[in-house]
């Protein structure tokens, strides 16, 4: 799936340099190779390989101007991460995922659902700065910059009484 994916993002993108304007790299383009990339299967040697291209991809995305990440795109990496890398093994990558996405403020609910359904526990708390556990944790327990670009639901009356928002 990356292959193939990667053929067409690089065609769009040769298109739209040689001057084509109705063939531009959107956002959702972005996004769809994302997932396509974290559809790849095969050797663990295979999917690193996907995940290097889409983190490529995803590097190119942040030094643009003119586009940025938007609700759709972290889960989109995080599916990446949690699809093609092994949680033990690959830690440097994902510290660097982990500290991209932190950097972006675009933690919401459904992306920390994500990171905390795939990263171990400990890992966790630890960035977090927490004992408790990960699970009993919401959106609002997480420092304030992590969710600065989200608007988030709101807090539970029982949480707001516990005054659990950092």
């Amino acid at each position: 799936k990356d292959q193939k994916a990667q053929i067409l993002f690089d065609r769009m993108k040769e298109m739209h340099e040689s001057g084509d304007v109705k063939v531009k790299p959107s956002i959702q383009t972005y996004n769809a190779f994302f997932s396509a990339c974290a559809l790849t299967e095969g050797s663990p040697e295979r999917r690193r390989a996907a995940f290097s291209i889409a983190i490529k991809a995803l590097l190119e995305l942040q030094k643009k101007s003119n586009m940025h990440a938007d609700s759709y795109t972290w889960p989109a990496v995080w599916k990446l991460c949690e699809n093609l890398l092994d949680a033990e093994k690959d830690i440097s990558w994902i510290n660097r995922v982990f500290e991209y996405t932190v950097k972006s403020g675009a933690i919401n609910e459904l992306l920390f659902n994500n990171i905390r359904r795939f990263l171990p526990k400990e890992y966790l708390k630890k960035k977090i700065k927490t004992e408790k556990d990960v699970y009993d944790l919401t959106v609002h327990d997480l420092p304030s910059e992590w969710t600065r670009n989200v608007t988030l639901g709101k807090q539970s009356k029982k949480n707001q009484k516990k005054g659990r928002r950092k």
